[in-house]
């Protein structure tokens, strides 16, 4: 068991997924995302984008209904489903409620889905999300995997050791996503 490893504790053991960690300073723990997830983490994800748009981009309602719009309960069971996909969500403990999500793309070797419910910003649950992808990104082999930064979230993947590696690029021809890309450090992870 890696260093990582040895204080992760989870109320539910049957949906952990072996080798993830929490951080022990928050009251959340991580499990693997489940079909019966979608419908609470479509809620989610739609609050994170409607925040997010409100506070750091120009409100667009269009293309904000287009982004909503590519978020749907059957996507999200797909992703919970398909072995190409290492899915988690984080919970605050006493509930099964998820507060984060995060997703790795084995085949690829990318960091997808990063969000964090705007309830629980400042709580852990987003460093918890990094902390995990670079757990799984390990595992499967990856020393470094790309993936791209909201400008909300830019200088949160910097201090959690993502560096930019180049200009914004448009998502839906409005939304600024920065490219980052994570070089992990040399770890003895534990394979499951």
């Amino acid at each position: 068991m890696s260093n990582l490893d040895s204080h992760f504790k989870a109320a539910d053991s049957s949906f952990v997924q072996e080798g993830l960690t929490r951080d022990v300073r928050f009251n959340t723990w991580v499990r693997t995302t489940t079909p019966h997830d979608a419908p609470l983490l479509k809620e989610m994800m739609h609050s994170c984008i409607t925040d997010l748009v409100r506070r750091w981009y120009s409100p667009n309602p269009e293309k904000l209904r287009e982004w909503l719009g590519l978020i749907t309960e059957e996507g999200l069971v797909r992703g919970s489903t398909d072995p190409r996909f290492n899915s988690f969500v984080i919970c605050e403990c006493g509930s099964d409620i998820p507060v984060g999500l995060g997703s790795f793309d084995l085949l690829e070797g990318r960091g997808l889905q990063n969000y964090v419910s705007p309830d629980c910003q400042g709580k852990g649950v987003g460093r918890t999300i990094a902390k995990n992808l670079d757990i799984i990104a390990a595992n499967a082999g990856f020393s470094s995997y790309p993936g791209l930064a909201t400008r909300a979230g830019l200088e949160f993947w910097k201090a959690q050791g993502h560096i930019q590696t180049g200009p914004p690029q448009l998502f839906l021809d409005c939304f600024e996503m920065f490219p980052v890309l994570r070089i992990l450090p040399d770890q003895k992870v534990s394979k499951p």
